[in-house]
């Protein structure tokens, strides 16, 4: 049984063993951020975001149950309700490119922006796997990064470590440790093709459809009065009085 639940809110991704009630299988990944809660989907097993992206890096795991049902029994009691998930971020790596020259750097984040809950429900039925969204790293984390690159572009390799936690028979219960690698940007994802009035190329690139600025390529441009414009969009030379 399969069920699919949307909900609002960075190596290759693996999981622990242990006799946890839940597990998450891995990330999975969709053109049109609709997800079936089936183990057939394709998954992606590293994300990677720009750094300016309005919001953090969107986390779509596909979650499955590791209790069994009972014959004639009633499943609804053998669910687990999902309540959310218990997020660590660690920066693994980060560099710094100035006039052409790579340096290796230390990023440091907080424990507000290392250490944190995202709250959600889904229900979770024996056996069964469901998907869920939410953020992954929240926008303050990425500003932190970004931060430490000053005017310089930056990549950072940062490291998630996920437990789904949720209710299971009156209990807290909680998944094995999921990692999964995340690389931060300054110059990554967004093409900038240059002023919106002199656009020489037709826009294509529209981005990931859980988050434009993850995991894929935007077409943006240049607009004096609206500044960076993603999706691209021509826009008419000024009159000219």
């Amino acid at each position: 049984m399969s069920r699919l639940v949307l909900v609002t809110l960075l190596l290759a991704g693996c999981v622990d063993g242990g006799d946890e009630g839940m597990t998450v299988i891995s990330n999975s990944a969709s053109d049109t951020c609709s997800f079936t809660g089936e183990k057939s989907q394709p998954f992606r097993a590293h994300g990677t975001i720009w750094t300016g992206s309005p919001s953090g890096y969107v986390f779509t795991p596909l979650i499955e149950s590791r209790i069994t049902p009972i014959e004639g029994g009633d499943d609804a009691q053998r669910s687990i309700a999902i309540t959310g998930a218990n997020v660590g971020l660690e920066v693994k790596a980060a560099t710094i490119e100035s006039n052409g020259t790579f340096t290796s750097t230390t990023v440091s984040l907080t424990t507000e922006q290392s250490q944190f809950s995202q709250l959600f429900s889904a229900p979770l039925p024996p056996s069964g796997t469901v998907n869920v969204l939410f953020e992954l790293s929240p926008r303050q984390t990425l500003v932190a990064i970004a931060n430490a690159a000053g005017t310089n572009n930056l990549e950072a390799e940062v490291l998630a470590t996920v437990r789904v936690i949720g209710r299971f028979n009156g209990n807290d219960i909680q998944s094995a440790p999921f990692q999964f690698p995340v690389t931060v940007c300054t110059d990554c994802v967004v093409n900038n093709l240059g002023s919106c009035v002199d656009l020489t190329v037709t826009p294509r690139a529209t981005g990931n459809a859980c988050n434009p600025f993850q995991d894929g390529v935007i077409d943006c441009c240049e607009s004096e009065t609206r500044g960076l414009v993603c999706p691209a969009v021509a826009e008419e030379p000024p009159q000219v009085p």
